[in-house]
């Protein structure tokens, strides 16, 4: 629904924005927009914070499973392996549109990252933790081209500059607030609930 009526709302906003002969009665640009750059900033807090929940979970993790350190470094490496689906991932975003792939991205990923709250229960708790940790990749593939689909189609030209700052801005947030968040949790619960509490918010988040 959001995406469908972008369009036309980016037209009048678009028109008013960058015609300074405009009708001065033309409707003008809605909230509707700062709305949708919100939600973007969002989801791309959570791309990170749920990027960031090995790093942080690491040092208790190796102690609790006996992971050395190339065990770990071959670990943080399986996010990166997956990067270059993006390009299947832009196919998937123009075949059904930014609302349904950036919606189910969160949702997959999210789970994914809950899901490696229990990588200790399976046998080989590494093998478990890469796969989980390269499907992740997978599910955030898409992320970032329905940024720049969603910011095309609801900003004009003269604010695409301020979207893109904003949403590019969410990363250094994500690691800025969240980052002491995650490392208390982890003190005070264990390694686990950071998995656990990120991912499951990230569901929210994707289903709302």
């Amino acid at each position: 629904m959001i995406e469908s009526s972008a369009p036309m709302s980016y037209r009048a906003c678009a028109a008013h924005s960058n015609d300074l002969s405009a009708d001065p009665i033309q409707p003008k640009c809605t909230s509707v927009r700062w709305f949708i750059l919100a939600m973007i900033f969002i989801v791309t807090v959570f791309n990170y914070v749920d990027r960031a929940t090995l790093s942080i979970a690491a040092p208790s993790m190796r102690h609790e499973l006996g992971f050395d350190a190339l065990t770990m470094g071959i670990a943080f490496s399986a996010f990166g392996w997956a990067t270059g689906m993006q390009i299947p991932g832009g196919l998937i975003l123009d075949r059904f549109g930014a609302r349904i792939v950036l919606g189910a991205s969160l949702i997959v990923w999210s789970a994914l990252t809950f899901l490696q709250g229990y990588v200790h229960l399976f046998g080989s708790a590494f093998v478990m933790l890469f796969v989980m940790r390269f499907l992740m990749g997978i599910a955030e593939s898409p992320a970032f081209p329905c940024n720049s689909r969603l910011t095309v189609m609801w900003s004009p030209s003269a604010e695409r500059g301020l979207a893109t700052s904003v949403f590019q801005l969410a990363q250094y947030f994500a690691r800025a607030v969240f980052t002491p968040i995650m490392t208390y949790a982890v003190s005070a619960f264990g390694w686990h609930y950071v998995f656990y509490s990120t991912g499951a918010v990230g569901i929210l988040i994707g289903l709302w």
